[in-house]
């Protein structure tokens, strides 16, 4: 019975002047059309669930989490990570180190915020030879489950990743009262190592628009005319965006979907209709490209985001104007919709989760002093200060390999620039009093690797908190307890 609506739009078409009809009726009709279609995609489509080929979100969801793990190491260092995760703002980006400690594999926490109708986007990629991936999993930071943690929403990995994911469906938050914004979603993120793995991993967590923007241009503001402005006299509204790019600028795909018409028409020139769905394969509606200079697509093609459609140009009644795209959005059953909210005004490059060199887990503070801040940068807060010499276990390097994110002996975590610190320089010790078990890690309950004392000579590497970093005579290295203070 819906598919017939259609031709309710015939007598309508008959009233008007024959021109008008004639340049209006083919794309009418296929707007209706279009906002009818099923939301689903085609079987055999790519758009699997979480914008991953075959994925099963509640198997997903199904797999252990070290936090719901039998008491131990694992499930200790999760919920400690849970329960204080380091707030960091986005984009971010880092590479972190799998396999260079004994004993559990460490969990990382981010506290992070996207605001609807952002998407949020976590991308992993292991070094050439690592072994095995990062796991991430996400927690709704505003809601507890029954054991009082956060509550979990999924679990992604370990193999590489590529997800966007609908910040407004990541959550169960009730709507915003009248035309108010959606406040933003506040989650957080467990990034850990699937067990054995060994490596370098790079991380990239970011919030992205939820759709792409559809013409390939860098220019800081391409977009020159808006949704609603005045046509003709004032006789009909702008129903989309107008970018404005060189001739023969490539124009994108804004969303996974199918190609369902090309054409030439009197108003929008070459033209292409996309039915468009997001990344958990649901409908978002239908996109129209309009005014191209060159169609490179055809009726029933699958494209992705960024799927190269055409080029820009100025056909149909832009031919007196530059060469520009009009972009348009079109809702099934609500009709034209504003898409620069969920373009963005200029377009946002990914970013690229690229792993940093591999550099030492231990390093010393070279500096008579030095900041810890509470992010990558000179501008961010001061968390703590470190000592000359003192030892910092490094967490992870930031994208470009200027920052290291750290944690201190003290139990402060935060980010120093990578200038100020390196390998420490071992300087002799005296002997322990008696002999003492040299440990795997700084904590007292690691594996124990020999002895030291008896009057043996060891090289002290610095000091973590209340366990020495040294090195025995045969080269092996490990920690001691740090003598009590005077």
């Amino acid at each position: 019975m819906p598919r017939a609506l259609p031709l309710l739009a015939l007598p309508l078409l008959l009233a008007l002047p024959i021109g008008l009809a004639t340049s209006l009726a083919s794309d009418a009709l296929l707007r209706v059309g279009l906002w009818l279609d099923p939301s689903a995609p085609p079987a055999g489509s790519p758009f699997g669930a979480q914008g991953t080929a075959g994925s099963d979100p509640d198997a997903l969801d199904a797999r252990p989490s070290p936090a719901d793990a039998p008491p131990g190491p694992a499930r200790l260092a999760a919920e400690a990570a849970l329960r204080s995760p380091l707030p960091v703002a986005l984009p971010h980006a880092e590479t972190l180190a799998l396999g260079l400690d004994a004993g559990p594999v460490p969990s990382h926490a981010f506290a992070l915020a996207v605001s609807p109708p952002g998407l949020l986007r976590v991308a992993t990629r292991a070094a050439p030879g690592a072994s095995g991936g990062l796991v991430v999993e996400l927690f709704d930071a505003d809601a507890t489950d029954v054991s009082g943690r956060p509550r979990r929403i999924g679990i992604h990995g370990p193999g590489d990743l590529d997800l966007r994911l609908p910040a407004a469906e990541l959550v169960d938050r009730a709507p915003p009262v009248g035309d108010g914004e959606p406040p933003a979603v506040r989650l957080i993120a467990l990034v850990r190592g699937a067990p054995g793995s060994v490596g370098r991993f790079a991380l990239a967590i970011e919030a992205v628009p939820a759709l792409g923007f559809p013409v390939a241009t860098d220019a800081p503001s391409p977009v020159r005319s808006l949704f609603g402005a005045a046509r003709d006299g004032g006789r009909r509204t702008h129903h989309g965006i107008d970018v404005f790019a060189d001739r023969g600028t490539p124009v994108l795909a804004a969303a996974d979907g199918i190609v369902v018409r090309t054409g030439d028409s009197p108003r929008g020139g070459l033209h292409v209709w996309q039915r468009a769905f997001d990344d958990a394969g649901g409908s978002i509606g239908a996109l129209y490209y309009a005014h191209l200079e060159r169609i490179d697509v055809v009726a029933g093609e699958s494209v992705t985001r960024g799927t190269p459609l055409g080029t820009v140009g100025n056909t149909g009644n832009a031919r007196t104007t530059p060469p520009h795209l009009h972009f348009g959005l079109y809702r099934r059953f609500t009709g034209p919709e504003d898409p620069l909210p969920l373009t963005g005004p200029r377009r946002v490059r990914p970013t690229e989760p690229v792993p940093e060199p591999a550099t030492a887990r231990w390093l010393a503070v070279l500096a008579p002093r030095a900041n810890l801040r509470a992010g990558p940068g000179t501008d961010r807060q001061i968390v703590a200060t470190a000592e000359a010499g003192e030892l910092l276990k490094v967490e992870g390097i930031a994208a470009g390999g200027r920052w290291a994110r750290v944690s201190a002996g003290t139990g402060e975590a935060g980010w120093i620039a990578r200038s100020l610190i390196g390998r420490p320089t071992p300087a002799p010790g005296a002997p322990p009093d008696g002999a003492m078990e040299l440990r795997a890690s700084p904590d007292g309950s690691a594996a124990t690797l020999g002895r030291v004392g008896d009057g043996a000579d060891v090289e002290l590497l610095g000091r973590f908190g209340a366990a020495l970093r040294v090195q025995r005579a045969d080269g092996l290295v490990g920690w001691i307890d740090a003598p009590p203070s005077p």
